[in-house]
Formats: C-alpha cells, structure tokens, sequence
C-alpha cells in the first residue's frame, strides 16, 4: 500500500510454481474432503517475477478456495498463457462471490462469512494483499463467476522471453 514491497525477481516456470503450490496444499485439502486439480499444459510459460510472493498469492487463493468448497468439491488451479500474458486461475464450488462484493473483497479488512471458516481466524488482508502483490508485477487480479458455481479468482501477469526459469520456490 505504501509502494515499499521490495520484490526479488527472477525469471519463474508460472506452471511449475502452480503445481508446487497444489501439491503443498494436497494434505490440507484432503483433510477437508476437497480435490485440488491443475491444468497447467503449457510449461513455457515464464514470467519476470518474486517467487516467494507468488507463491503467497497462490497459496492465499488456494486456502480461500479449500475454505469455501463443500465436502466432495474441487478446488481447480489453471495456468494458460494468452495475448495478455499468464494468467493462474482457482476456481471452486463453494458459494461464490456476490457481484457487490467482487471489489470490495480486496479492500482490508473486508471477508465474506463462510459457514465453515473458525471465528477470528480471518483478518480480512488475504485478498488485500493477493492485489497489492499482482499489482506490484504488473498485473491484475479479479474475481468472476466459476463456471461450475463458486468463485473464480483469476490473475493476470506479464509473460516474459526468458529462456532458463528457475525453479519454483517453496513456501
């Protein structure tokens, strides 16, 4: 909010960070009784950006995503590179999010109730911080209707030509 995030970039394997950040979130999900899937074909798709904080997006998403699935739901992660650039995308079956409520949910302090989430456990910066770090790459982050019900959050960030992604960083 200040402009003092301090980035360390380097050039990242957007799918790879993806499948990194699924993977780390299996257990947790399985606890729940939730399936995380990814699609994540296009393994050419690098971008200039902090992996450590990327992977804090995904991972935010990705717990809001497991919060908000009834059991027997999925959680789906999918990383596509278009015109635009990449886009990382985790859509799930929960009850999504009220189109009044798509801006203001990156604001501070600013949640949805989920029948399930555990009282005070939710400050409300998760999303906040989601955009300031989008942003922070240059990009744009935003919520839509999933296509199955639920809510798809979707992240677009600037593609770079990078030839050698490093590997994707752990949480």
């Amino acid at each position: 909010e200040e402009g003092k995030l301090v980035l360390h970039p380097e050039v990242l394997d957007a799918a790879s960070l993806a499948r990194k950040a699924c993977q780390e979130m299996e257990g947790g999900a399985g606890q729940r009784g939730v399936k995380l899937e990814i699609e994540a074909s296009v393994d050419t798709a690098v971008l200039k950006g902090d992996g450590a904080v990327l992977r804090r997006v995904l991972d935010n998403l990705l717990s809001n995503a497991i919060e908000h699935s009834p059991q027997g739901g999925t959680v789906r992660v999918a990383v596509t590179l278009c015109d635009e650039g990449i886009e990382i995308a985790v859509s799930d079956q929960g009850p999504g999010v009220p189109a009044e409520f798509r801006e203001r949910i990156f604001e501070k302090f600013q949640r949805l109730e989920s029948r399930r989430s555990v009282p005070g456990a939710n400050r409300g910066l998760g999303l906040t911080f989601c955009r300031l770090a989008v942003e922070a790459h240059g990009g744009t982050i935003w919520v839509d209707d999933a296509p199955s019900g639920g809510a798809l959050f979707r992240a677009l960030l600037p593609a770079t030509e990078a030839e050698q992604p490093v590997e994707a960083a752990s949480a």
